[in-house]
């Protein structure tokens, strides 16, 4: 609040500072406290990407089976630096809940000094089928741990994944297990579902491989788009046009 002193004003008025120096007056713009925060159009997608992992994370912990063995300080930022390259999605602020997931491509479900192997989606004998290049020896030893994703789609609900684990090491009757060519493959009709990813992780006295996703789905390409990114970024802003960038601007 601005004073009167010795005939001369000092302190704020509006937009405007008084100060006295020297016995002479200055006046200078004021600082506004509720200074924006600006992010290049790459920073909000990082912002997003960084999201949605955090996200994959929250889906992948309720299974109550994790194996991320890396350098980081903990499961989940093992989680988020190997995942680093998924495709990014952009949901709207509304949409970003913690029960909020993108089924997507690509996903590193565990993480640890075992063997990969491969794994893909097709058809053994007439039936769908999740066709693997583990050998049989190998299938024989341990654990075999198929993690199963769901993605969720109910209209003006946000998306969501439901997860379970089938310890295929067991007797099942929602998996048949059998071997060619020396290989492992597991059938049934689960591997038929659009909506639907699986991986197959193999696990040796505490320890995986690490193993990727495999899905059709193809529900998360919606949310890829420059029209998903722009109406993402005005739930969380404004949106400014320039030259040749945009940014992004969030109230502190």
């Amino acid at each position: 609040m601005a004073q009167y002193i010795n005939g001369r004003i000092e302190g704020k008025v509006g937009d405007k500072t008084y100060y006295t120096k020297n016995g002479t007056t200055f006046v200078r713009a004021s600082r506004n406290d509720k200074k924006s925060k600006k992010r290049t159009s790459e920073q909000f997608k990082q912002m997003m990407n960084f999201q949605n992992r955090n996200q994959l994370w929250r889906v992948l912990s309720r299974t109550e089976k994790v194996y991320f063995e890396g350098d980081k300080s903990s499961p989940q930022r093992q989680f988020i630096f190997v995942n680093n390259n998924l495709p990014h999605v952009y949901l709207p602020k509304g949409m970003n809940s913690i029960g909020t997931a993108l089924l997507q491509p690509g996903m590193i479900v565990c993480d640890g000094p075992l063997s990969s192997f491969d794994c893909h989606l097709g058809e053994f004998k007439g039936e769908p089928a999740l066709l693997t290049t583990l050998a049989e020896a190998d299938a024989q030893t341990g654990q075999l741990l198929l993690y199963v994703f769901q993605q969720i789609e109910i209209v003006h609900l946000p998306p969501s994944i439901k997860t379970k684990v089938i310890d295929i090491s067991q007797p099942t009757d929602e998996v048949k297990v059998m071997f060619c060519d020396g290989f492992l493959i597991l059938t049934g009709a689960m591997f038929a579902d659009d909506m639907s990813g699986f991986a197959l992780a193999h696990i040796v006295n505490g320890h995986a491989s690490r193993q990727t996703l495999v899905t059709r789905c193809t529900y998360y390409e919606q949310y890829t788009t420059e029209e998903a990114l722009m109406k993402a970024a005005k739930s969380y802003g404004r949106v400014d046009a320039n030259i040749d960038f945009w940014t992004v601007t969030f109230k502190k």
